[in-house]
């Protein structure tokens, strides 16, 4: 079952917060246009009590961030609190302490340049910074899609491959890598596998195929984590847990394999017994599984779910030839992916269901 792009692609149009205001190409040219970088800008006429602030934007910035002023305990900027910084004070009115308002001698300069004077304290509020602070991407990767070419493998015949296809996105620095794991219901065989985005991509979708040898363990596998990295290193696990919960496609059934073959009488078991897919499908609560049996057998039919526990028992002891019909409720069990399995000996027949509520 697949998930539909809409709601993800409004994610996209976030960006990463930076700095609003540059001091060299914001700040520092108000101080040169106010007619503050040659002489005496603070306030006062000549050489007394005034400022120099220097000719170079770097010259400013060390003359005036966190430098003790002839004010009391005040500097001239004071980094995050502009009501504290002397500078911003004589600009802003005729500071008692320190002369006539800024720059030189009370003009009105920022009376009439009040966005100047706006930037100026946005500056200092952001912590008056040489250059702008650039915060780092948190935003993690998430998952779109996932889907499963088959929902079994039949590998009597040799290896196969299953086709896995998924889409993910990032809203902040870009997509990176991807990794995940196939497990058996068993808890104990296991195969990872990785995904290679095109780095920094914001969406990208990627196809790949894993390959299960003819040797694999016959039975339930499924996908039971995905984990998916951008470029900054934030990272967003799915477990089999989130990807049911999202109707994401993530289990499947390896039938025949050649060691169950071999096993099996003569391997004829398929005309023994059938188990056709249970419907409707997807269902809620209710779904009706039909098999056939070709001759009398001790049989049982059970479901499982996506750990490999058993979670109900429709059949179990002998079974008459003829086509059989069981219904399953499944009230009391939370929505997700199940596995109703037929067996008789070493035969084993599976269908996956999936419950919708």
């Amino acid at each position: 079952m697949n998930k539909t792009l809409s709601a993800i692609l409004l994610s996209l149009a976030m960006t990463t917060a930076q700095s609003n205001v540059d001091y060299t190409t914001q700040v520092y040219p108000i101080f040169s246009s106010a007619g503050c970088l040659s002489g005496y800008c603070h306030g006062a006429s000549g050489s007394s009590e005034g400022l120099t602030m220097g000719g170079d934007a770097t010259t400013v910035y060390s003359n005036i961030v966190d430098v003790a002023s002839n004010c009391g305990t005040l500097d001239y900027i004071e980094p995050g609190d502009p009501s504290t910084s002397h500078l911003y004070l004589k600009c802003t009115t005729s500071f008692s302490c320190g002369g006539s308002r800024m720059p030189r001698n009370g003009t009105s300069y920022f009376t009439t340049n009040a966005d100047e004077l706006e930037t100026i304290r946005v500056w200092i509020e952001e912590g008056a910074l040489a250059e702008p602070a650039q915060v780092t991407d948190t935003t993690p990767p998430v998952l779109v899609d996932l889907s499963i070419a088959q929902d079994t493998l039949d590998l009597v015949n040799g290896p196969d491959s299953l086709s896995i296809a998924l889409i993910a996105s990032d809203a902040g620095s870009g997509l990176s890598t991807g990794l995940g794991s196939l497990i058996h219901s068993n808890n104990l065989d296991e195969l990872l596998f990785t995904v290679a985005f095109t780095s920094g991509d914001s969406l990208d979708t990627v196809a790949f195929d894993i390959v299960m040898s003819d040797t694999s363990t016959l039975g339930n596998w499924y996908v039971s984590y995905i984990q998916l990295t951008d470029v900054d290193g934030n990272d967003t696990t799915y477990t089999t847990t989130n990807l049911a919960a999202n109707g994401f496609d993530f289990g499947f059934v390896l039938v025949n394999s050649t060691t169950v073959a071999i096993q099996s009488e003569q391997g004829t078991y398929p005309d023994k017994f059938t188990l056709f897919p249970n419907y409707p499908n997807p269902f809620n609560p209710i779904t009706t599984i039909r098999f056939s049996i070709a001759t009398r057998l001790i049989a049982s039919l059970h479901i499982y779910d996506t750990n490999g526990q058993a979670v109900e028992t429709l059949v179990d002891g002998i079974v008459e030839p003829g086509t059989h019909i069981a219904q399953w409720d499944a009230s009391e069990l939370p929505s997700g992916v199940y596995f109703a399995h037929l067996i008789s000996g070493n035969m084993v027949q599976s269908e996956k269901m999936i419950l919708l509520k």
